[in-house]
């Protein structure tokens, strides 16, 4: 036994060394990046809050080089589950899209050269190493996945667009560097910094570069002319209107307080791109990072949340969404559904089936008075009502884990049309005839060993999603 816990021991402090001296950290990630901005293709100006982008010439090459290997079948292609895909069918895809949002009707001989312009966004697995000695990013692609994305319309501040993911590629490591394409851009992109490589990589950050071990740079890129400006940035000035009771005068006071490792919540990349033709392989390297702060947390008061009474709901506009419940059994789930359409301005709710509905406290347990303000009705048969929806112009989807289901990440919506979603039973899910009737089903992609929410949840991660497309 002694000797067990000495080895025990042993083992601690040898973590415990190892802790203390930690390098450096590899995170597996997942980054979306534009690569099209049409404020810049338009007037050659730069939103600073959206300023990714690589020129025409080079996205369209980019494009193609990598439509040509899936055309000749030189790399296979998956889904986002890594199910391997036939070209027919994402070819069939690309022209039901441009059939639907621009109105063109593509033939497949022209298709691959008529869609490379619009390929404008990527969405990449890749591996990150932090280094925390030297502040080094570096990056290693392990799939990616091109976007096609329509831009209906696009202000200074918002773009309205529709993006459709074409297929996932995991190229296989090749030694053959003779052919490498660079594309001279520099492809600006915000990446989220997590746990665990946040406050170590924070924490070195701010010692490097108070110590002036690091040479740091402002955001247009100049150099700081004193130490003492690197210190200010360590420091965040907040102005705030002072008022003096003696005095009855107003004034203007500035209050200072600590920037810490932890305010850092992400860093805007800017790197270069290459892609090797033969493999497709796309390799990055990372040329400088702005790290970004957050602060002013402070909970809001239910007075600053301005919430609408229940006659102002009932009022307001709704969004064009109507939940249908099919067999939900469980008081609890029906009760925060009903929270869930109120918080979403849910055109109505219906309960069927076996469903229970108010008034019942365990409903109002977890509802806290949302079936006061949603408006509801019950019906017996969830299929009739599927079939009156369709009559009535709405796309009904039921969410249920089906073949050829759309992942939620996936789904297009025109903001003109009225949506149906349908949840079923705790165990059972949508009834089968439920499902054959809807128009489409969709699927929350997930990734553990369960494959299952709650219908509650469930609900909340779609309604959120779908409602996302109207705004």
């Amino acid at each position: 036994m002694r000797k067990i816990l000495t080895f025990a021991l042993s083992v601690l402090a040898i973590c415990s060394l190892k802790a203390q001296y930690m390098t450096h950290s590899i995170e597996h990630e997942f980054h979306k990046v534009g690569v099209f901005n049409p404020q810049w293709e338009t007037e050659h100006t730069l939103n600073p809050k959206k300023y990714e982008h690589i020129t025409a010439y080079f996205r369209e090459e980019l494009a193609k080089i990598i439509f040509s290997a899936v055309k000749e079948k030189r790399v296979k292609i998956y889904d986002e589950r890594k199910r391997e895909l036939n070209l027919d069918s994402v070819e069939k895809k690309i022209i039901d899209f441009e059939k639907q949002y621009s109105g063109k009707i593509l033939g497949k001989d022209t298709l691959w050269e008529y869609i490379a312009p619009f390929v404008g966004a990527f969405q990449f697995e890749e591996f990150v190493n932090y280094t925390y000695q030297d502040l080094a990013l570096e990056k290693k692609v392990k799939a990616y996945c091109p976007y096609m994305v329509r831009y209906r319309a696009f202000t200074g501040e918002s773009n309205d667009s529709v993006q459709m993911p074409l297929f996932w590629i995991f190229p296989q490591e090749s030694q053959d560097t003779a052919r490498i394409f660079h594309i001279p851009d520099t492809i600006i992109s915000v990446h989220p910094l997590r746990y665990p490589n946040q406050m170590p990589f924070c924490t070195s950050l701010f010692e490097l570069v108070k110590q002036n071990k690091i040479k740091a740079f402002k955001p247009e890129g100049g150099e700081f002319a004193t130490l003492k400006q690197i210190e200010d940035l360590f420091v965040i000035k907040n102005e705030y209107v002072y008022f003096d009771e003696q005095t009855q005068q107003e004034s203007i006071k500035t209050a200072f307080s600590d920037l810490m490792p932890e305010d850092i919540i992400a860093i805007r990349i800017g790197e270069g791109w290459e892609i090797n033709p033969e493999s497709l392989e796309i390799y990055k390297q990372v040329y400088y990072y702005l790290p970004l702060y957050q602060y002013e947390r402070t909970k809001l008061t239910s007075e600053q949340l301005f919430r609408k009474s229940i006659d102002e709901f009932k009022a307001a506009k709704k969004n064009p969404i109507v939940v249908v419940l099919d067999n939900v059994r469980s008081m609890n789930n029906v009760g925060s559904i009903f929270r869930t359409c109120d918080a979403f301005l849910v055109e109505e709710l219906l309960l069927c089936g076996i469903t229970p509905k108010p008034p019942h406290r365990d409903i109002q347990k977890t509802a806290l008075g949302a079936t006061e303000s949603v408006q509801w009705r019950y019906e017996e048969d969830s299929l009739k009502v599927v079939k009156e929806l369709k009559t009535k112009g709405y796309k009904v989807y039921a969410v249920e884990q089906t073949q050829n289901s759309i992942a939620l990440n996936n789904l297009q919506i025109d903001k003109n049309e009225k949506i149906a979603l349908v949840f079923g039973n705790e165990v059972e899910g949508v009834q089968q005839e439920v499902v054959n009737s809807s128009n489409d089903s969709i699927e929350i992609p997930q990734f553990g060993t369960k494959h299952s929410l709650n219908v509650c949840n469930s609900c909340a991660i779609v309604l959120w999603q779908v409602l996302c497309k109207y705004l």
